[in-house]
């Protein structure tokens, strides 16, 4: 998820849908200013506005504007702690330690080693990385995420790449609009669907997943 769909809706779905509801209102031929609503028809159909009024209707459009930007712009920006935890293993997962999370991921990439990856994919037949994520937490942590790395990037807390525990998921800027995501295990390794290799194990330390890596979040 680049930078700009995190802080600018407009670049996003959520954003079109705040720009096409502004371009229907002033379609309609109003448009509220501070609460005050303002009928454009008059400037439209070149109606007898004095200079006083003119200037007072760029005034406030200049305000309804600004005021526009500031919305739209914290509204984008807010959704980024939209994503919540859901499932019955939530609560416990905070009081797991390093251990027991470790094994059970240990588990998981022992049955799913080699799964071929396939974009959209959730089984062995195929499956991506974020799904792997999906997967081993429902699976090993009775913990439901969202399905998407773009939602996921916006999940706990954001982590230093020298704190990083067991059980982070580690994010990864793979080219300029891909992002790749992975589950880390300890001792600067990572397991996660790669496109090339499948489930596999992977290390920090690897020269191209060094290069790529963005951030780590701690659920």
């Amino acid at each position: 998820m680049s930078f700009l769909e995190r802080c600018f809706p407009l670049f996003n779905l959520r954003g079109l849908g705040c720009w096409a509801g502004l371009a229907i209102l002033l379609r309609s031929g109003f448009i509220l200013i501070l609460g005050v609503p303002l009928r454009l028809d008059g400037i439209a159909s070149g109606g007898n506005l004095n200079v006083f009024d003119k200037n007072r209707v760029k005034e406030l459009l200049g305000v309804q504007w600004g005021v526009l930007c500031l919305l739209v712009l914290f509204s984008g920006c807010a959704s980024l702690s939209s994503s919540t935890l859901s499932g019955s293993g939530v609560k416990q997962w905070s009081r797991l330690g390093a251990t027991k999370i470790e094994a059970r991921l240990q588990e998981q990439y022992s049955h799913w080693r080699g799964v071929n990856y396939r974009l959209g994919g959730l089984s062995k037949s195929g499956i991506d990385c974020s799904g792997f994520v999906v997967v081993t937490f429902r699976d090993k942590f009775a913990i439901n995420l969202p399905r998407s790395t773009k939602e996921q990037v916006s999940l706990g807390q954001s982590i230093r790449k020298r704190n990083i525990r067991v059980g982070d998921l580690v994010f990864f800027k793979t080219a300029v609009f891909t992002r790749h995501v992975g589950i880390y295990m300890g001792e600067r390794h990572f397991i996660h669907a790669s496109t090339s290799r499948g489930v596999t194990l992977s290390s920090l330390d690897n020269p191209y997943w060094k290069s790529s890596y963005w951030m780590a979040r701690r659920l």
